[in-house]
């Protein structure tokens, strides 16, 4: 996706897939931890402040 298609409710779906089973994404068995999900998170309010401020993205406020 492009990020000015990314929407609040990708991102939560996103972060929700992560916490099941298999939402590892790779072949190791089980979820992330609630830890690495926070810090994808956090991750990704980086990317979109970043972006925001580098007026790459637009906000609505």
């Amino acid at each position: 996706m492009r990020i000015e298609d990314i929407k609040p409710l990708h991102i939560v779906d996103f972060l929700e897939k992560l916490t099941r089973e298999g939402g590892r994404g790779d072949k190791k068995s089980g979820d992330l931890s609630s830890g690495s999900v926070q810090l994808v998170h956090r991750v990704l309010k980086n990317i979109f402040t970043r972006a925001i401020k580098w007026k790459v993205i637009k906000t609505i406020l």
